[in-house]
């Protein structure tokens, strides 16, 4: 550029000297746009350059790597990888499990306790709980995870058929829990009745009120992800479940004022569909059948399970998911109630969460088997889910993954089938604990 204004500039024949001399400033002037010039397409090329090179993934929030063990792990786990030939597919996926286990960051110390209170009764409160089935040994089982490192009256969701009034079988349960200082959440299943008047909510309300439950409140989930055909006799009928849920709120609290009711757990991650109904259309639609449902709930039960495939890592999800998809659904829902209803502070149960795992004892389909991690991997997933997101929620009491165990869910289950336990087990039992009050 500064080349063809000289040629512009300067006649062709002219003493150079002499039109330095006259002309000194014109001079300066060149050479302040020259260096401006160089300044500029210098800068541009440097940035450009530094933008275009990738980044490094960023480690978990609270962890830290020591960067050369891990970088040595990585080159000897790419080239163990680098190594096998098609033929050795089943050494060459371990060595990609290798591969990913050494970049996934290391567990840290337990973090300092927590103070946790629940925010509706201002007492202590253990958030640590399990989903487990409807057995008294499971209680046995779980009580010295959930209480563990100084804590006392954990969680545990217990799935109840609203048919099953089997007095000596719920006892047990709740007197399990008394013994094992535990509290207990029904989560009740209608197992594909959705006719309000074939549910008997009054007679189930005397039935629950007169057992000895091992807590002052009676803590109950209406039913499950009825956003979605497979938990709703095949039909997606928000107005249907408004109808229920407050027949059911009702007939609870006209029994037991200490009743403590909140709706299904929805499916967040969801988009309408032939199959399914987005929630915040749900919601829409059960408020404007039964206006101010929503202020007549007592907490919230939300399905924190990260997305896609049960298998999602917070830091790195999929481009096109939110909030909803992932660990920390719960304010997406939370502003949800909030914008729509004027809901707010209700407390927050997680009622289902949970990494799958691809150790167990049934077939994946192809899907699963790209997506499911390692048990090892999954285990500092759950560490920092607990330390980074839920632990310091103030809003959460409860958090309660899927499953301890269950023979349909073993991708899912927390105890083997020899008796052991997967690594998520010695992460949280390492976890300081509150000793909670029985509320």
């Amino acid at each position: 550029m500064l080349q063809s204004f000289l040629v512009l500039i300067l006649p062709r024949n002219s003493d150079l000297k002499n039109f330095a001399r006259e002309n000194k400033v014109v001079l300066f002037l060149w050479g302040y746009f020259f260096l401006l010039e160089v300044f500029f397409f210098g800068g541009y090329y440097y940035s450009s350059r530094k933008l275009l090179k990738p980044e490094p993934l960023k480690p978990f929030l609270g962890m830290v790597e020591k960067e050369a063990t891990v970088a040595a792990e990585v080159a000897s786990a790419e080239a163990e990888a680098k190594e096998k030939t098609p033929s050795d597919s089943q050494d060459k996926g371990e060595a990609l499990d290798k591969l990913e286990e050494a970049r996934t960051p290391a567990l840290l110390p337990p973090a300092p306790s927590h103070s946790s209170t629940f925010s509706t009764f201002g007492t202590p409160n253990n958030k640590f709980g399990m989903y487990i089935n409807a057995d008294p040994h499971q209680i046995a089982e779980v009580a010295p995870l959930i209480n563990s490192n100084g804590g006392a009256w954990g969680w545990v969701l217990v799935p109840m058929d609203i048919r099953q009034k089997d007095t000596g079988l719920w006892q047990s349960i709740f007197d399990a829990c008394r013994a094992h200082r535990l509290k207990p959440l029904l989560q009740l299943f209608n197992n594909q009745t959705c006719d309000v008047h074939e549910m008997d909510f009054a007679g189930l309300a005397e039935f629950l009120n007169k057992l000895s439950w091992p807590t002052k409140h009676l803590y109950l989930c209406v039913f499950n992800e009825v956003n979605a055909k497979d938990y709703w006799c095949e039909k997606l009928a928000p107005e249907e479940y408004a109808v229920v849920l407050n027949a059911a709120i009702e007939a609870f609290k006209a029994v037991n004022p200490n009743f403590f009711v909140m709706p299904a757990g929805f499916n967040s991650s969801c988009r309408s569909g032939p199959r399914y109904l987005d929630e915040e259309d749900f919601l829409a639609r059960m408020n404007a059948t039964v206006p101010g449902i929503f202020q007549k709930i007592d907490g919230w039960a939300t399905h924190a399970y990260p997305q896609p495939e049960f298998s999602g890592d917070f830091y790195h999800p999929p481009s096109w998911y939110g909030v909803r998809d992932e660990i920390e659904n719960y304010k997406w829902e939370r502003g949800l109630l909030q914008k729509y209803f004027g809901v707010t502070n209700l407390p927050i149960f997680i009622t289902e969460t949970g990494w799958a795992h691809v150790e167990g004892n049934s077939p994946l389909t192809k899907l699963q088997a790209a997506n499911y991690k390692s048990a090892t991997i999954t285990a500092r997933y759950f560490d920092d889910a607990y330390r980074n997101h839920w632990l310091p929620e103030n809003q959460i009491a409860a958090i309660m993954p899927f499953v301890w165990y269950k023979s349909d869910a073993l991708h899912f289950n927390w105890k083997k089938d020899d008796g052991t336990f997967y690594p998520q087990y010695d992460v949280i039992m390492r976890f300081p604990k509150v000793a909670g009050t029985n509320d």
